[in-house]
């Protein structure tokens, strides 16, 4: 969770994605919203500086820290949920080692 800067977390924490769709995420009922929620890659945009619904649901990952075997499951079954697949990858290649 550290991983992501304080006033990034801040503001998503701030967020209407992360009021509504991430606050009780737990590791069954994240893969869901993702799947529904992703359309992009992306980190914040606007003048304000609102975060992407990648961006929240990477912090959720890194809140609820899933095991390493659940998240290779999830990058080898992701199929044609692309930006799902991306989500996973990006989280292991932020807390994963070599």
């Amino acid at each position: 969770q550290l991983l992501v800067e304080k006033i990034t977390r801040e503001k998503i924490y701030g967020s209407r994605f992360w009021k509504e769709r991430c606050f009780g995420l737990t590791t069954h009922t994240l893969l869901p919203v993702a799947r529904a929620s992703l359309g992009y890659v992306g980190g914040v945009f606007s003048p304000l500086r609102l975060p992407t619904p990648f961006l929240c649901l990477v912090l959720k990952l890194l809140q609820l820290g899933p095991e390493r075997e659940i998240v290779r499951e999830v990058i080898g079954r992701s199929g044609r949920f692309r930006y799902v697949r991306c989500l996973f990858v990006f989280y292991m290649r932020l807390v994963g080692g070599p």
